[in-house]
């Protein structure tokens, strides 16, 4: 008799959704430290990736959060943040209108040189964010380090840099 079905129960002793390397709130458990030491450059970029948006949703990256805010505060003191706001602003004008006009259900829809000024301010805008944030994209490589506990080295920084930059799509 033949049998053209496979069947696979797992790992003897292994339980479904259990980390032998990872705490919930992305502290490396014993294993952990034993398997990476404190080292970043030795983890695989999405096991770096799973810890580092674990321990944000904790709220463990204090450092980090330092950076980001200095960051937002210069970005806020630019001329492309307050073109952005003087758009969005006219936005809500010409909805305001339009709601008046034609009663609280209709749509706004930008056409033609409208929807190409909105288009160019939030490009323009959106190129500068990451130019202040490639800024100071060291600084936060190396708080990233230190919330996570690990040591800070010009290789881990380096590391850490490199997949930031790749989260922000250069």
């Amino acid at each position: 008799m033949l049998y053209d079905e496979l069947y696979h129960h797992g790992i003897k002793g292994m339980h479904w959704g259990v980390r032998r390397y990872q705490n919930p709130d992305g502290t490396l458990t014993a294993a952990g430290r034993a398997r990476y030491g404190r080292d970043v450059t030795r983890m695989k970029e999405k096991d770096f990736a799973r810890q580092y948006n674990a321990a944000n949703e904790h709220g463990r990256l204090s450092n980090v959060s330092k950076i980001d805010k200095l960051a937002k505060r210069e970005f806020s003191k630019t001329k492309e943040y307050k073109d952005v706001e003087t758009m969005s602003k006219h936005l809500e004008k010409m909805q305001d209108e339009l709601h008046k006009q034609h009663g609280p259900n209709a749509q706004m829809v930008l056409t033609g040189l409208d929807a190409l000024i909105y288009n160019d301010v939030v490009n323009r805008a959106d190129k500068k964010l990451k130019e202040i944030t490639k800024k100071h994209i060291d600084k936060a490589a190396e708080a990233a380090l230190k919330d996570l506990d690990y040591d800070v080295t010009d290789a881990g920084k380096d590391y850490v840099k490199r997949l930031m930059l790749k989260y922000l799509g250069d």
